[in-house]
């Protein structure tokens, strides 16, 4: 969600926008780890290179952030201040989204791009772990 936000407003807000909104987060997430663990809740912040989920955005930041150990991976909060704010030449077109063919189109052609992206956002984990089938049920996080 915090990317999602990010990448939104990357065009038209300052990194000092994206700073602001880190220690908002920030401040929230301490005062919810103080709560689930009053003693040891300081244990919980690792630096964002550590981080299993989106590795390849963390990769080389020392920045500390709170985080959860789940089978020897550590899942953290990211920071929007990795997301650095740009102009950009042309506004923004609703109709250009990752989402659909003519979204991907428009996208390659406003760059100049002549070749399809490659696929930036690959899977954050291992999904035979973390996803089970049960009765036709799914289930999420695999802890078995």
């Amino acid at each position: 969600m915090i990317i999602g936000v990010v990448e939104y407003w990357k065009t038209g807000i300052s990194s000092n926008t994206f700073s602001y909104i880190d220690d908002k987060i920030e401040r929230c997430a301490c005062r919810t780890f103080q709560k689930l663990y009053p003693k040891t809740y300081m244990e919980y912040k690792i630096e964002l290179d550590k981080l299993s989920n989106r590795p390849q955005r963390h990769q080389g930041y020392k920045t500390k952030t709170f985080a959860v150990k789940i089978k020897d991976q550590y899942i953290g909060i990211t920071k929007a201040f990795i997301t650095h704010s740009q102009w950009l030449k042309y506004p923004f077109n609703q109709k250009m989204t990752p989402y659909t063919e003519e979204g991907r189109n428009l996208y390659l052609k406003q760059f100049d791009m002549k070749k399809k992206l490659p696929l930036n956002r690959p899977p954050l984990y291992d999904v035979d772990i973390l996803v089970q089938h049960k009765n036709d049920k799914l289930y999420n996080l695999n802890t078995t």
